[in-house]
């Protein structure tokens, strides 16, 4: 399932456990959608130290949407 729709859902837990993963794994997309999450604490508590090294690992794979965050 998609975490953008999960979390539309209110499977917010599951959302980010499932981009966790992704993004271990070198999803770009995935670590840009979590660096979000901790940027902002959804779902998350706030952290911009783990924001920021998620937006910089999509920022190596020149993920534009990591540009603009």
């Amino acid at each position: 399932m998609d975490a953008a729709k999960m979390m539309d859902q209110g499977q917010t837990t599951e959302a980010v456990q499932l981009l966790e993963q992704l993004a271990e794994n070198g999803d770009h997309n995935a670590m840009v959608q979590l660096g979000v999450c901790y940027l902002k604490g959804f779902g998350v508590p706030q952290d911009y130290d783990k924001a920021m090294d998620l937006l910089l690992g999509a920022y190596a794979h020149e993920n534009a949407d990591a540009f603009v965050i």
